[in-house]
């Protein structure tokens, strides 16, 4: 959610990686209830140079059995990088499961050709043009809402899992209580799966 012209935010290391930490950004989420969301009329579309790749990995996901790779999911469109993001509706649009595959994804991972011998798609192709991260406003990547549930006991114990081995995403690490992406449905239907009220669109 931090773009890469936010020079306030801190930079956190940690044993999996980085994140980036904004104080004021967090107080906003802390304190306030709810968030005006306006849905963007036309879906999301994949950049022309990953079109191949995206049909590729959706053969692939079926050949696996997952029959719900191509879940519709909603994206992220507004940089929430400063104390003012509150005050201004937050723009999403539809797009899909696999779109992530081959946009975001590439941040870690490459397509390459047998017969050229050389990378097709990596992570210069659409996450980091320039060699920079850019604001989610101009980002190609397919930038899915991401959405964490957070159950306590009543004793005040929280209650984490493990993620499974084949997961996406943080593979056999501890994970929130509940955790995966926002599917379009929920936002549609008046019950978005993120704390957020006037859903707009």
């Amino acid at each position: 959610m931090l773009g890469a012209e936010n020079s306030n935010a801190t930079k956190l290391e940690t044993p999996h990686g980085t994140a980036l930490f904004h104080d004021s950004v967090a107080e906003v989420l802390s304190t306030t209830r709810s968030l005006p969301i306006v849905v963007r009329q036309e879906d999301y579309q994949l950049p022309r140079a990953v079109e191949w790749a995206a049909d590729k990995a959706i053969v692939d996901a079926w050949r696996q059995g997952r029959r719900d790779f191509d879940a519709l999911k909603v994206r992220l469109i507004s940089d929430l990088t400063d104390a003012e993001f509150a005050q201004r509706p937050i723009e999403v649009q539809r797009t899909r499961f696999s779109y992530a595959r081959v946009t975001n994804d590439l941040a870690t991972t490459s397509y390459w050709s047998r017969k050229e011998r050389a990378e097709r798609l990596g992570p210069w192709t659409v996450p980091f043009p320039d060699r920079r991260l850019p604001p989610l406003a101009s980002s190609e990547c397919s930038n899915h809402v991401g959405v964490d549930t957070l159950t306590f006991l009543t004793n005040g114990a929280l209650v984490v899992g493990v993620q499974s081995a084949a997961n996406a995403q943080s593979p056999g690490l501890l994970a929130s209580s509940g955790s995966g992406s926002a599917d379009w449905a929920d936002l549609k239907s008046g019950a978005p799966a993120v704390p957020v009220g006037d859903v707009t669109g």
